[in-house]
């Protein structure tokens, strides 16, 4: 018998058991192949709260009556597993001295709500229920009353599921681009793809078979894009995806007849980037942040866009340092006590990202003469995959700490036994807390005089950030609501 009170996950989970489940499939509003018995192409959002999906419906059509004031404006699309916002801040950043007030991107919303929020000017957080209403007829208001345009609109594209409302579909079918990159492909919220592999898969190949399930997800911006040269990918994205499929789209290289990308390098002051144009090198420092060598990638698209747009490379390298703001928490450098230099990566976790940023803390001791000490929180969302996954990040780590320090439950389940086998002692160079809240009553402690100190770990119940607030140097409440994530007033209130 089907119960309208059970999920879609309880029925497509139990098909093989039932065949008559995936008959109910269709009923929640998924569609399904009744020959190979698996469903495909979910076209109704599969949830079971009617009010919340009136809602999503209601603010998509609102988001795309917004855009279609907009029709001539050039949309430029960007996803991947890691490296969204980094690249998206770049290529605004590259952007601005040319379209000033006429250029809008997306702030924080990457979701199928978050989107619509941008393009609507919605502020992008949780909302509870009874505020709906509200923010439709605000979104309304927007569409009918407002006039301001723009010519180019950056959007990231944050997918979790293969899934409609959380899939690469639903938001393609909000605002679809002209020109599109996939930066990376992790494993990062494969939980929720481990449903979609053939059970025959050996436990070997199941890593592999979810980081290609998350490709061909990922890569339908692309096959979106309107015209498919102006479709990028990169070298790590593209080992994920067809041979066939790649001869559409192009491929990132380090340089193209408009610019060579020299050099790319780190101090304790901020970043240096050498690009070589036809008419001679430019030097770019961007002071407070760091960029690992996967931020190259980030770069060349942006000048790919520059050159396709036909502006001055020159003029937007030369002005980067004053439009380039990265969010806090997003590879900060920040002065600490004890002599530190912080490398506050708190923002949110992924694991290619933070073996790319290990790298920095490497490169950035040496040239001074520092210890290294790597503070890793849980990386959320990891799936089946989580126990593999972290002991990868684990032995990078080793290879480059001084000093290991781990924060929650599967740092502890999974980080603790890695890092013993790679060589560190509990309470000598280990050490483990219940979450970035309790470490930061001991942060003084754990950390070396003179040390290069990363932190690195997911949103929600790990709070490295009380921990990075500690170190810092600058203790003006002004300072660490400026330059520490989610430390602001609206933040604290979320907690």
């Amino acid at each position: 018998m089907f119960h309208q009170n059970k999920s879609f996950w309880h029925y497509f989970s139990n098909s093989e058991k039932n065949p008559k489940n995936l008959k109910y499939i269709t009923a929640l509003g998924g569609n399904v192949d009744f020959n190979t018995k698996t469903w495909y192409n979910t076209l109704a959002i599969m949830t079971n709260d009617p009010f919340k999906s009136g809602f999503l419906w209601v603010l998509k059509q609102l988001a795309k009556l917004e855009m279609s004031k907009h029709k001539n404006a050039l949309v430029i699309g960007i996803t991947g597993s890691s490296g969204k916002t980094t690249t998206k801040e770049l290529l605004v950043a590259l952007l601005a001295p040319f379209y000033k007030h006429r250029l809008k991107f997306t702030k924080r919303g990457n979701s199928e709500t978050g989107i619509p929020f941008e393009i609507l000017d919605i502020p992008v957080k949780k909302y509870p229920y009874w505020k709906y209403p509200l923010i439709l007829l605000q979104a309304l208001g927007t569409v009918l009353l407002t006039r301001k345009k723009f010519d180019i609109f950056v959007v990231e594209y944050g997918i979790d599921s293969p899934q409609n409302p959380g899939n690469m579909e639903y938001l393609l079918s909000i605002v679809r681009p002209d020109i599109s990159i996939l930066l990376s492909i992790t494993a990062a919220h494969g939980e929720r793809f481990e449903a979609f592999i053939d059970p025959a898969t050996p436990p070997s190949k199941r890593v592999i078979a979810i980081q290609r399930l998350i490709a061909e997800e990922k890569a339908k911006l692309l096959t979106a894009t309107k015209t498919p040269s102006h479709a990028f990918v990169t070298k790590q994205a593209a080992q994920f995806l067809p041979a066939e499929k790649l001869h559409h789209w192009t491929v990132l290289e380090a340089s193209d007849s408009t610019f060579h990308l020299d050099s790319l390098y780190n101090t304790s002051e901020g970043c240096t980037i050498s690009v070589q144009l036809p008419d001679g090198l430019v030097n770019t420092v961007i002071p407070g942040v760091a960029l690992s060598n996967a931020a190259k990638s980030n770069l060349q698209f942006g000048l790919r866009v520059l050159s396709l747009l036909k502006k001055n490379l020159r003029v937007a390298l030369k002005k980067l340092p004053e439009h380039f703001k990265p969010e806090p928490g997003r590879s900060s450098l920040l002065p600490g006590e004890k002599n530190t230099l912080i490398l506050d990566s708190s923002y949110n976790a992924n694991p290619l990202a933070a073996i790319e940023l290990f790298g920095i803390v490497k490169e950035l001791a040496k040239k001074g003469k520092r210890k290294k000490v790597i503070v890793l929180g849980d990386f959320r969302e990891l799936g089946e995959q989580s126990e593999a996954l972290y002991k990868t990040v684990i032995k990078e780590a080793s290879a480059v700490a001084d000093t290991l320090v781990l924060t929650n439950n599967l740092m502890k389940t999974y980080g603790i036994p890695a890092a013993e086998e790679n060589g560190f002692v509990h309470n000598q160079n280990l050490y483990w807390f219940e979450n970035g809240r309790q470490l930061a009553f001991h942060i003084l402690e754990v950390v070396e005089e003179n040390s290069v100190v990363l932190f690195e770990g997911s949103q929600d119940t790990v709070f490295l950030e009380y921990a990075v607030k500690e170190l810092c140097a600058q203790k003006e409440q002004q300072y660490i609501e400026k330059n520490i994530p989610r430390m602001t007033p609206d933040w604290i209130s979320m907690k």
